[in-house]
């Protein structure tokens, strides 16, 4: 298992699509905060990216199929 669905699995013990809108969102912020482990400092910066990418979310239409 690997990407999406092992992080989903680790942190959310649930598959990547049950996951609900705000703990996908975390999970994308996480890929852009380098380092979390280093300080709880990143904390703070994850949680802001997270709700950048849920305003984005409300925003962006899915494709056209």
């Amino acid at each position: 298992m690997y990407g999406a669905e092992a992080a989903a699995r680790t942190y959310f013990h649930k598959s990547a699509v049950e996951l609900d809108r705000e703990e996908a969102a975390l999970l994308a912020a996480a890929i852009v905060i380098s380092a979390p482990h280093e300080s709880g400092a990143a904390e703070p910066r994850l949680v802001q990216r997270q709700q950048l990418i849920l305003r984005r979310m409300g925003v962006v239409a899915a494709p056209a199929l």
